[in-house]
């Protein structure tokens, strides 16, 4: 506190005393010390020796309180209160006596009227009462120190966010770019980003996508006979199909170095990329069609093709069927060959559009297109018309023209059949007669029009989408119920035939309309399919397992019956001996394809046995001939002429076949006779001609008995006669093998009915033959009445309506039982 009233530091004399300094004198008897000061005898003293001392009111006991961000100040006898350092009063007064008094607030050094120079880089962070500088962000203290004082401490540097010891992650496909103080991530070169912005701060907001430089607003001009090839982040041009660069690069960046030339055509440029194998035999193909290019035209160079392409085709068609899969990959190979071919010279064609047809009628037309987005092209030749339909991607046009060729080749049809396997779904399933079959295997085809190629050069790649309407000429086919046209495709990848891709839009006569949405060569197929009725399946298992119990019972009969004695009983059980082994291989090895040497034997047995059992046949049919046509010499057959003939004939034949196509025993589907190379009829010629034979003694025989129930017993009933003739006729019939002539009219417009009567008749033929030749007559039914009894009946002397009356010749009476 200011003492205004006193005299500091001097005395004030009494009349007795004298006072020292900083005191007063107090009625002129004692003296005092003066405000702000203290002694320390008292308040009042006399003793002149005594002092008086300073009170600090700042640090005393009860110091005085400046307030905040306020500094006391002592002062002899008194004090005042100032601003701290960094802080000034409000109010503008230096001084303030008290806390009551304090408006002081701190000085911002930074933005004050003589702000803080901290210098480049850095900046000013104002504290209360204070302040201190330090490197802006993006920066660093060389000197390691975060904080500075002013400018002439100042050492920073900015600080590389892209290449520091925790780099920036920007993510895929991106860059880091620093700056002072800074960064930012961008696209790479040959990028952009999806989302619009040119910067983004970090990998969490990377949107970079690749620049299609050949597809983009500013589409690459790679020039004539070149195109463009995108990369991730980048693009090359290169030399189309056909052409190559005369400067020797593989690769240039745009138009300017673009070098691309038609090559001079040369077998080694023409069969790159092939197999060893494959390139000797396409050499000779290659050397014809390639022999007269000096000063030829472009039309007399295609036609030299078409000569060398159908003499290769001629030579390849002449192998053997044994090499039919090495037939079918070097046709294959060849296609592809002429192809590659066709688009090389077409490029270097001036005419826009070709026409050349060799003197065997392979027939090839070229056409220049254009090549914009969308296109229609036809082509057009004798037996083949072709619409193509393409669109293109938004920016895949190219410069260039779009080269369509159109191949229809001559006798190409026979080489590529014979395949093992083919894909069509619409096989999986049919109808027919308004139930659901299921197809049984693969089924046989056979080509039914040209086979004919259709290509595309494209500049600018492959379409984007693609339709191809072609409409075929060709034969009229025969119909039939197990049969059908279809659109197929040669698939250059598996070789073979598929309609995957492909729809029969449209077939009437010659004429059939197809659709594809792909490029290679194409042909309508007549397919042969069986059916599988399962049906038929189970009645031919249950007859085969009746008739095996009924040969098994007529087996026995014939053995041990003493009334059935005589050759026609030797015949009759030899043949349900033959039939008996050959049912039972058919149910248990038909179907047994999965091992090939198995089912070979299975086939050879089903062969042999079923040529026995049409031996036996035949020999019955001699032996009723001789008993019923030739009455006065009925002495029969000898034995060892029957086994000769029955067991002797159908081992030469199998032998013989075995030994010129062995191949032939065993199919994909069943373990029967194959159908190539007619090896089918080793079987089928010697039964239809021992069922002609025997149809021939069937109609003779039921014609001569008619003829001696009337010499014999004229009194007999017309009716009786009847009965009589149709029982001998129906036993005759299931021994002869009449019945398997329905099998000849399985393959007609209906098909399936005589398939069921086929599969009865036969299947049952062992039953028949037991009901007719044994328990339909009556001593044989007296055996089985012996044998059930364990006794002996008395014979019986009339075994017919005929024997007891015939008391006369032997002849006619063996003639008549032989007849029943």
């Amino acid at each position: 506190m200011d003492h205004s009233n006193s005299m500091l530091g001097a005395s004030e004399v009494c009349p007795d005393l004298i006072c020292p300094s900083n005191t007063t004198c107090v009625n002129s008897t004692h003296c005092a010390c003066v405000e702000g000061f203290q002694s320390r005898g008292g308040r009042f003293f006399t003793d002149t020796l005594e002092t008086c001392d300073d009170i600090d009111e700042c640090l005393g006991p009860n110091p005085v309180n400046c307030g905040p961000d306020a500094t006391c100040n002592n002062l002899p006898g008194s004090f005042y209160c100032t601003c701290a350092d960094g802080y000034k009063s409000s109010s503008g007064k230096a001084r303030f006596p008290n806390a009551t008094e304090n408006s002081c607030r701190d000085i911002d050094e930074c933005l004050g009227p003589n702000p803080v120079n901290c210098g480049p880089d850095a900046t000013c962070n104002n504290l209360p009462g204070s302040f201190n500088c330090t490197c802006a962000d993006g920066y660093e203290s060389s000197s390691g120190k975060a904080r500075f004082p002013n400018a002439s401490e100042n050492s920073c540097r900015d600080i590389d966010e892209c290449l520091g010891p925790n780099p920036v992650n920007c993510g895929p496909d991106a860059t880091c770019n620093n700056l002072p103080g800074s960064f930012y991530c961008t696209c790479a070169d040959g990028y952009k980003s999806s989302s619009g912005k040119a910067r983004f701060p970090n990998a969490s907001e990377n949107s970079c996508r690749d620049i299609d430089e050949c597809l983009g607003p500013n589409t690459v001009t790679c020039g004539p006979d070149a195109k463009c090839n995108n990369l991730p982040g980048s693009f090359y041009c290169t030399c189309a199909d056909g052409y190559e660069s005369s400067s020797g690069k593989a690769t240039f960046p745009n138009a300017s170095e673009n070098s691309c030339r038609a090559p001079a055509l040369n077998c080694t440029l023409l069969l790159e990329g092939l197999s060893p194998t494959d390139r000797l035999s396409l050499s000779p193909f290659c050397e014809s069609a390639l022999k007269k290019q000096d000063g030829a035209t472009g039309t007399e160079m295609l036609q030299n093709v078409l000569v060398a392409l159908e003499k290769q085709m001629n030579a390849t068609g002449l192998q053997s069927e044994n090499v039919e899969h090495g037939r079918h990959n070097f046709s294959t190979v060849l296609l592809t060959t002429v192809e590659k071919l066709l688009r090389m010279l077409g490029q270097t064609l001036a005419d826009r559009s070709v026409n050349v047809t060799s003197a065997r009628g392979t027939e090839l037309m070229l056409r220049k297109a254009g090549n914009r987005s969308s296109e229609v092209v036809q082509l057009l030749q004798s037996k083949t018309q072709v619409n193509l339909e393409w669109n293109k991607a938004p920016g895949q046009q190219k410069e260039g023209d779009t080269l369509v060729g159109l191949l229809v080749h001559v006798g190409l049809g026979s080489m590529l059949e014979g395949a093992t396997k083919m894909e069509a779904p619409e096989w999986d399933e049919i109808r027919l007669n308004g139930s659901r079959e299921r197809e049984r295997g693969q089924p046989s085809y056979r080509v039914l029009s040209p086979v004919v190629s259709v290509f595309v050069n494209d500049p600018g790649g492959q379409a984007h989408s693609l339709s191809i309407n072609i409409n075929f000429s060709h034969p009229v086919p025969e119909r039939k119920l197990f049969q059908r046209l279809l659109c197929a495709y040669w698939e250059p990848t598996k070789q073979h035939w598929s309609t995957k891709g492909c729809v029969l839009l449209e077939s009437s006569g010659s004429r059939t309309h197809c659709q594809c949405n792909h490029l290679t060569s194409f042909a309508v197929l007549m397919a042969f399919y069986d059916l599988e009725d399962w049906r038929l399946d189970i009645i031919t298992k249950v007859g085969l397992v009746i008739s095996l119990l009924c040969l098994l019972l007529s087996i026995l009969t014939f053995l041990f019956s003493r009334a059935l004695q005589g050759p026609r009983t030797t015949i009759h059980l030899h043949l349900c001996l033959a039939l008996f082994v050959a049912y039972a291989v058919f149910l248990t090895g038909m179907s047994r394809t999965d091992n090939e040497v198995a089912c070979a034997v299975v086939a050879g047995l089903l062969h042999y046995f079923l040529l026995t059992a049409f031996c036996w046949m035949c020999l019955e049919g001699l032996e009723l001939y001789l008993l019923v046509v030739r009455v006065f010499k009925p002495q029969g057959l000898k034995r060892r002429y029957m086994f000769l003939l029955g067991y002797g004939v159908p081992a030469v034949i199998v032998g013989i076949s075995a030994a010129s196509y062995s191949e032939g025993y065993g199919t994909m589907r069943y373990c029967w006779l194959s159908l190539k190379k007619e090896f089918i009829w080793s079987f089928l010629a010697p039964v239809c001609i021992i069922i002609a034979v025997n149809a021939v003694i069937f109609v003779v025989t039921v014609w001569k008995l008619a003829q001696k129930f009337t010499d014999i017993s004229p009194d007999i009933s017309k009716l009786k006669k009847f009965r009589v003739l149709t029982l001998t006729a129906i036993a005759q019939l299931c021994i002869l093998g009449i019945t398997w002539m329905v099998g000849m009219f399985q393959f007609s417009q209906h098909t399936l009915v005589f398939s069921y009567v086929f599969t009865i008749l036969n299947s049952f033929q062992g039953l028949f033959i037991f009901l007719l030749h044994c328990l339909l007559k009556q001593q044989v039914r007296d055996e089985y009445r012996r044998w059930l009894c364990c006794g002996r009946l008395k014979e019986r002397t009339k075994y017919s309506e005929f024997s007891s009356s015939m008391s006369t010749t032997r002849g006619p009476q063996q003639s008549l039982e032989s007849g029943l």
